[in-house]
């Protein structure tokens, strides 16, 4: 009988242990040090099936967070309370925790001390955090207690914690100057990027912002989405480094292959005035190259010089010798714009209410006619040259829906074509100026409508601060809106050049640097996250930004 007691026994010591010792190797190790300290950890229990053993899965709780936020933070949070903190719960979705801590954990007293935290995964990883309140930065004051060297031991060490550091670099980002008033802030930000061969990847890093004395103020992991925060990149492919082009490779590239082209440039130096000037700019105007073969980055597509100088090519919407949609008398604003209105509404003017009409400009030259009017219930407006009759802005009342399939929408090229007739139409004293181009820059689409950019050239030199802007239907090519932005022409100078299209080219060229990194199409990020393309890219950064041709002028960044 004994003997028998006795298997019994170590049979129902043999299944607890052997339950207990599996469990055990299931639980993500944040929570094995919360479940031996604190009995609150949950646990769910579910049996799927009768064939199949127990699945014991531990639920992350505000408890595990505190934890983990203390270990980061002892210096701010070393006796912070557990109530003084809000738990938002898990995001299925990003998988994702949010931690938030009020200093008393008042809800309607602004807290001397406040912070938010982010985690990620059943690793419980820091991605972003954030303190605020008078307590961060009471200490904060002129002169800084750490120099930049310092500051940079400490934004390594608080990474430490998180990555193993031997994968990734960390570069001076951005540093408020400490010679400043002493009543604002001082601070110094880092960037930290993931590396392989030794080089960046663009999208695998974050930011940090240490303070003037010591602390850290805020970090974030920029990458996007969460999903893929610490992808060990292992499905992902790169370009290879031995075929990639020296720098000395590229720029005799860009020597052979880049221009340079006159072009009129603005800048501001009141609210109500700008300086203009002839300058020369780089053209194609590009910014990134692919290393292993000098092809250039434009819009997710990688093209060659033939291909930039294409699309980047301006080509006039009218010819010298077309006449006029209309003639103008200023002194019947109120029918000529009832005219324009029965064209692009394709309605009769018996149907169309103008409402107002308003008179702005104290100089002739510059007089402009502001009308609304009513089209149904809805009103809109119009506002119209005073001496040629070309409209600035014209906003269309939002029609009846339209039912249309897909098959049916204008593709890029016929709504380009729409919108250079309504400049036709709406805006024929300038149209002889007016250029295009196949340039991505120059348009844009959403689910519904396109919008285009349109150039104005003066003599014969492209004004990067004139345009035209027009929204146009994608179900039926009608117009949407319509934006002219002009300077008067009495502001443009015309001057002597003094300096040479080669010697602009050089001054640009001599004053560039190239920034390598890996980085890929934005597009394939969405379409495939475990599989991604890196590619090798030199990014152009040019020191000089602006030559002036008529003096010579050399204007850095």
């Amino acid at each position: 009988m004994k003997l028998i007691l006795s298997i019994v026994l170590s049979f129902i010591l043999f299944s607890i242990l052997y339950i207990n010792l599996d469990g055990s190797q299931t639980e993500p190790q944040a929570e094995q040090v919360e479940a031996n300290s604190n009995p609150s950890v949950e646990v769910d229990q579910t049996d799927s099936s009768k064939n199949q053993p127990v699945e014991q899965t531990a639920k992350i709780t505000k408890q595990d967070l505190v934890i983990r936020v203390k270990q980061l933070f002892p210096n701010e949070l070393a006796s912070a309370r557990l109530e003084e903190f809000t738990f938002d719960g898990k995001d299925p979705k990003k998988n994702k925790y949010m931690l938030h801590y009020r200093e008393n954990g008042e809800q309607y007293i602004p807290p001397d001390l406040r912070g938010t935290f982010v985690f990620y995964g059943k690793e419980l990883t820091l991605i972003a955090a954030s303190f605020g309140g008078d307590t961060a930065t009471k200490e904060n004051s002129f002169p800084p207690k750490v120099d930049l060297e310092e500051s940079r031991e400490i934004a390594e060490e608080f990474l430490r914690q998180i990555y193993d550091m031997s994968d990734y670099g960390i570069k001076y980002s951005y540093h408020q100057d400490f010679q400043r008033p002493i009543t604002e802030i001082l601070q110094t930000e880092y960037e930290f990027y993931k590396m392989k061969d030794g080089i960046r990847i663009s999208d695998q890093g974050g930011w940090i912002l240490v303070q003037g004395d010591g602390r850290i103020r805020s970090y974030n992991y920029y990458n996007q989405p969460y999903e893929n925060y610490y992808s060990s990149l292992q499905d992902h492919t790169f370009d290879s480094t031995s075929k990639m082009l020296t720098e000395d490779d590229i720029k005799e590239q860009l020597k052979n292959e880049l221009n340079v082209q006159l072009k009129y440039k603005s800048e501001w130096n009141s609210p109500e005035s700008k300086d203009i000037s002839l300058a020369y700019v780089v053209e194609p105007s590009i910014s990134k190259i692919r290393a292993t073969d000098g092809t250039y980055l434009i819009d997710n597509d990688f093209m060659n010089i033939s291909e930039v100088n294409t699309i980047s090519a301006y080509h006039p919407i009218l010819q010298s010798n077309d006449p006029s949609t209309f003639d103008f008398n200023k002194n019947h604003i109120e029918q000529h714009a009832l005219n324009l209105l029965e064209q692009i509404l394709k309605i009769k003017s018996s149907e169309i209410n103008i409402e107002k009409i308003e008179e702005s400009g104290q100089i002739e030259k510059n007089l402009k006619y502001f009308l609304s009017f009513q089209v149904n219930d809805n009103i809109s407006n119009l506002n119209i040259d005073g001496n040629s009759g070309d409209v600035y802005y014209l906003k269309v009342p939002e029609p009846l829906p339209i039912t249309t399939n897909e098959s049916s929408e204008s593709t890029l090229n016929e709504a380009r074509e729409s919108a250079i007739n309504y400049i036709h139409q709406l805006s024929p004293s300038i149209a002889k100026q007016i250029v295009w181009r196949e340039h991505p820059e120059d348009y844009s689409t959403t689910n519904d409508s396109y919008t285009f950019q349109f150039h104005r050239l003066i003599n014969g030199v492209p004004y990067e601060g004139d345009e035209i802007s027009i929204g146009i239907s994608k179900q039926n090519g009608e117009l949407i809106e319509y934006i002219m932005i002009l300077d008067p022409m009495d502001q443009f100078p015309s001057a002597d050049i003094v300096i040479s299209e080669e010697e602009a080219l050089t001054a640009y060229l001599n004053g560039m640097s190239l920034d390598l990194y890996y980085d890929h199409k934005y597009s394939d990020y969405y379409d495939d996250l475990e599989k991604v393309h890196y590619n090798l890219i030199y990014e152009l950064n040019f020191k000089v930004y602006n030559i002036n041709a008529a003096t010579g002028e050399i204007s850095p960044t």
